[in-house]
């Protein structure tokens, strides 16, 4: 007894199923894509950095005084680049080679201010 075989209009329909829940599942994914990129545009601003004020360094010692320093970032040019606690940053010269050290280990303990003291 020979197999039975399908005709030729039920693979007709099944094929055409199938095609249909493909082209049902990819006009899903385009929809969805197409909902995920007008839900979360990429934004084309730029991220700011708070604006950087030249000091003296007499205000430098004024600053750190006043414990309104958290962060100084030292090079070894003598530039010496400070971060207050609300992140504005200031930017000034250093008389000598590791002045900012000794002016951080002076307001050090009534201040606790200095987080960071990197040497670049």
């Amino acid at each position: 007894m020979a197999p039975k075989r399908k005709s030729k209009i039920s693979t007709l329909v099944y094929s055409l199923i199938f095609g249909l829940i493909f082209v049902g599942l990819i006009i899903a994914v385009v929809h969805l894509v197409q909902l995920q990129a007008t839900n979360s545009p990429v934004s084309t601003a730029s991220i700011s950095s708070p604006p950087v004020s030249q000091i003296s360094w007499n205000q430098v010692d004024k600053l750190m005084a006043d414990c309104h320093i958290k962060a100084i970032f030292q090079q070894r040019n003598l530039e010496v680049t400070l971060r207050n606690k609300s992140n504005q940053i200031y930017h000034t010269t250093q008389p000598e080679i590791n002045a900012i050290i000794k002016l951080a280990k002076k307001y050090q303990g009534p201040c606790d201010i200095i987080q960071t003291i990197v040497t670049e």
